[in-house]
């Protein structure tokens, strides 16, 4: 089917986020040229008018948003060149859950941005949905939300899956976003992610740590 559009980039927004806070980040992935951005929101409404993927003590809510996430990457897929999902956070162990399955919707790339693994409810974790996908790792040396030995760990089972891992550390890096990591995570979407590259699997993405 030939595509309506460049390529759509859909962004996950991390735990506690408010209504629309991936609006800018995805516009920003996305660029001036004929990407779409698409920020999607969490499911699970929490008490303080925020929004999550599912809750972080029971895994309430995954199950739902992994439906989410997988009926937004059908209806785009039929419309875009290319799919990419970025995961922050919370967002990127939804984003794994709900596309590593061998019967998940397929993608093109996918960046973790700060991300962990969670199983969901029932069953093992499945990765074999990601082999020779495009996989990006981006995770500050400092987070001490979410610790970079998560990160390589996820790593690790993704590289074991066949998924094509880059590793992005940002020296100094917090769990906050900085613009000189978005920029860096968007020449990589845009020039990276659709080529079988392993990329720097102990370095970043371009074989240097970002500043």
């Amino acid at each position: 089917m030939t595509s309506d559009e460049g390529a759509a980039v859909i962004v996950l927004h991390g735990h506690g986020a408010p209504p629309g806070d991936a609006v800018d980040l995805a516009s920003r992935l996305a660029g001036d040229g004929a990407a779409v951005g698409v920020a999607l929101d969490g499911p699970v409404a929490l008490g303080d008018g925020t929004l999550a993927w599912f809750d972080s003590a029971t895994l309430d809510g995954l199950e739902s948003s992994i439906e989410v996430i997988r009926a937004t990457v059908r209806e785009r897929r039929p419309v875009s060149s290319r799919v990419v999902v970025v995961g922050l956070s919370q967002g990127a162990a939804a984003a794994v859950a709900a596309l590593g399955e061998a019967s998940s919707p397929q993608i093109d790339a996918l960046v973790l941005w700060s991300g962990f693994a969670v199983e969901p409810s029932g069953r093992d974790l499945e990765l074999d949905g990601l082999d020779g996908v495009a996989v990006l790792v981006v995770h500050g040396d400092a987070d001490d939300v979410v610790p970079l030995w998560m990160a390589d760990d996820l790593a690790v089972l993704l590289d074991r899956s066949g998924a094509l891992v880059s590793r992005m550390t940002i020296a100094g890096g917090g769990h906050r976003r900085g613009a000189s990591t978005i920029e860096a995570v968007a020449r990589w979407i845009h020039g990276n992610a659709d080529r079988s590259t392993d990329g720097s699997r102990d370095g970043s993405a371009d074989g240097s740590v970002v500043r």
